[in-house]
């Protein structure tokens, strides 16, 4: 892998599966699979539905809006490998941590702690990773990439009520969380670069940027609506949104 091939393979396309990973879990699974746990949280501490939402909404105002800005200066600055690998950690350990909660301002710091994670991790830092490997195939790419996200949204609802029925909700909530850290971590380690110099290629591969040159840009052969929907690119973000819709809906 250290020429940025394997098999012939661009090596940016294990980007774009580390990517999927990231988005499948940091945000697939914990944003919305989370909520499923709210009805245990309410029988076994007490807490009610207000403020099970209070504790992601303080986290979101709070810390995700702040970040949210501050993430892509911090990217440029350190690399999207970093932020993601930070952003996973918080993750799994707040979930682990969340296992382990007796008291309302234990869930609202963790959840404060899971936000900050989420957006480290989520969608802002693995655009600009994906943007970084992909010009000219790169609305292919991130369709692929936000797949994970469309994914994770369908399967989380099912896999966390599932976990709670034959191990208990705290018993869960630690499975999931060290799942994000056992997946994620080893794969922004081993396989994620922030940038393609970093194993000698260019963004699409040495292939495909030379032989970019050589063809008209492909936005000034298909253009408007029609072009669109008849792109690979268009469908791909379509399934991903569509599922991300079904998730929310279940």
């Amino acid at each position: 892998m250290l020429n940025g091939r394997t098999e012939s393979v661009f090596y940016g396309w294990w980007i774009v599966i580390a990517a999927f990973l990231n988005l499948f879990f940091a945000v697939g699974i914990v944003f919305y699979g989370f909520p499923v746990f709210y009805p245990s949280l309410v029988e076994s501490l007490g807490f009610s539905r207000a403020q099970l939402t209070q504790g992601f909404f303080h986290g979101c105002l709070f810390v995700g809006l702040p970040c949210g800005l501050l993430t892509g200066v911090v990217i440029d600055r350190i690399g999207a490998r970093q932020v993601i690998l930070v952003g996973a950690g918080l993750v799994g350990a707040s979930l682990v941590l969340m296992a382990r909660i007796t008291k309302l301002w234990h869930y609202e710091a963790l959840c404060i702690l899971e936000v900050l994670g989420y957006v480290l991790a989520g969608p802002i830092a693995n655009q600009v990773l994906v943007a970084r490997w992909f010009k000219e195939r790169r609305g292919q790419a991130m369709g692929y990439a936000y797949l994970g996200l469309g994914l994770g949204g369908v399967v989380s609802p099912l896999l966390v009520n599932r976990l709670i029925e034959r191990y208990g909700w705290r018993n869960a909530i630690e499975i999931v969380g060290f799942s994000v850290t056992g997946v994620l971590l080893p794969v922004g380690i081993w396989i994620t670069k922030s940038d393609p110099a970093e194993v000698g290629l260019r963004p699409d591969g040495p292939d495909e940027a030379s032989s970019a040159e050589a063809r008209p840009n492909a936005a000034m052969i298909k253009s408007g609506v029609g072009g669109a929907v008849g792109s690979v690119d268009f469908w791909l973000i379509l399934l991903g949104s569509t599922l991300v819709i079904g998730g929310i809906g279940q």
